[in-house]
């Protein structure tokens, strides 16, 4: 596997994006935009590799964005694949119906499996290569229901620490649905979320999602230079849909639809995702594989040096795998 040195980075972590991996990101870097499903402006980026062994749909998480996801890309272009990564609908460069920015807003994420379709059919599935699709968080969570509704468009797809069930704290599930069935029924749908807000940008790395402090100090820069980035909490309407969403991927005749291999990455020290639920769902959907990563928090990409390098490996290792 190449990108090894990147990947066991620590001290030096930022002068070794700025000075090496930015430049040689620019060099494949193209920013375009498409219409979605029902005409919203989507930002998408695509690295384009020549005789590449694959093209990679990366899906990032909640109030996440592209650029985020640099390090990724970069080890992904050197082990010879071919990016897509689009900044979904509210994030990023993408259209937001909101004037607050900070605020993550959707009526349902049959919106984000929809966009990401029309993206696949019109650019990436134009070409010959494989398809493969990684999602993040959310991101794992729209993801499983993509391979749900369109279950030959992907070869294989990953799922790192997917958000199976939303996180509603010490609330039931059932019950946060109905107070956010409630709240927009009210016309509340696009306040905050009880205990959501603007972006902060101030430091929190001990309550973060990284364990590698320097890659969380790269990223939280990244927010504070762009307003872009700075997505950051959720209204009643995105929870609402994303309790919908749970009971969408978790129903029987919906998983009965994936036919294709799955692996599923997730952390012991995980405080954004219920675990719990991401463990039934291997069980359910009968995955390839369901790998856990002990005193590694959300992100294990960003975890420490072991976990980042056991995640690239036995990313590498699926996808390149018969």
């Amino acid at each position: 596997m190449r990108g090894e040195e990147l990947i066991q980075t620590e001290e030096g972590y930022i002068s070794m994006m700025c000075k090496n991996v930015e430049p040689y990101l620019r060099t494949y870097e193209k920013i375009d935009y498409f219409c979605g499903y029902d005409g919203t402006t989507i930002s998408y980026r695509v690295y384009e590799k020549e005789n590449s062994k694959g093209n990679i749909l990366i899906v990032h998480g909640f109030s996440e964005f592209a650029q985020k996801y640099s390090e990724m890309i970069y080890i992904l272009l050197v082990n010879n694949y071919t990016v897509f990564i689009p900044d979904l609908r509210g994030h990023g460069c993408s259209h937001r119906k909101l004037s607050n920015g900070c605020k993550v807003d959707v009526e349902d994420f049959h919106d984000y499996i929809a966009d990401l379709h029309v993206l696949f059919v019109n650019k990436i599935s134009k070409s010959k290569n494989n398809n493969y699709i990684f999602g993040h968080s959310m991101g794992g969570a729209i993801v499983a229901r993509y391979m749900e509704e369109y279950p030959n468009d992907f070869r294989k797809a990953v799922l790192s620490s997917p958000m199976i069930q939303v996180n509603t704290g010490k609330v039931p599930l059932s019950l946060a649905y109905l107070i956010a069935s409630f709240e927009k029924r009210l016309g509340n749908g696009t306040k905050y979320a009880t205990g959501e807000g603007d972006f902060c940008p101030y430091d929190n790395f001990e309550n973060s999602s990284c364990k590698s402090k320097n890659r969380y100090s790269y990223i939280m820069n990244m927010r504070r230079s762009n307003c872009k980035y700075q997505t950051w909490g959720a209204d009643y309407n995105w929870l609402y849909a994303a309790c919908k969403n749970t009971f969408f991927i978790r129903n029987k005749k919906n998983i009965q639809n994936i036919t294709r291999p799955i692996i599923i990455l997730y952390a012991e020290d995980d405080n954004r995702i219920n675990i719990g639920s991401i463990e039934k769902f291997a069980k359910m959907i009968n995955a390839t594989g369901c790998f856990f990563f002990e005193k590694t928090r959300h992100e294990i990409f960003n975890g420490d040096k072991e976990a980042r390098l056991r995640f690239y490996h036995m990313v590498f290792a699926f996808l390149e795998g018969k």
